[in-house]
């Protein structure tokens, strides 16, 4: 298994400035359904991106939105077995990804 909390950690050495999103916690299985059509962490990044109502009325979608929908969307997929993590410097300014 891989040890996805060294991975961040080690990341976050490397690139100072990044973000990084991830399916699970370190020690935390990804799980996966034909249903879905991929991994809960991407069904529900996809569903977030589709989702008008995720905008917001501001009409644009933050890391930390994204954060806060992810881990709702990834926890009722996978009946709270999975929970994606997201780590950032907390000298990141608030920035958008998606807007419509």
């Amino acid at each position: 298994m891989v040890d996805m909390s060294g991975l961040a950690n080690g990341l976050s050495r490397w690139a100072p400035a990044s973000v990084m999103f991830a399916a699970s916690t370190g020690r935390e299985v990804s799980y996966e359904s034909s249903e879905w059509g991929h991994g809960a962490f991407t069904a529900a990044l996809l569903s977030i991106f589709s989702d008008a109502a995720a905008y917001g009325s501001d009409g644009k979608l933050s890391i930390s939105e994204i954060d806060e929908e992810l881990t709702t969307r990834v926890e009722e997929l996978t009946g709270g077995k999975q929970t994606p993590v997201m780590t950032k410097p907390g000298a990141v300014k608030r920035f958008f990804l998606a807007a419509l």
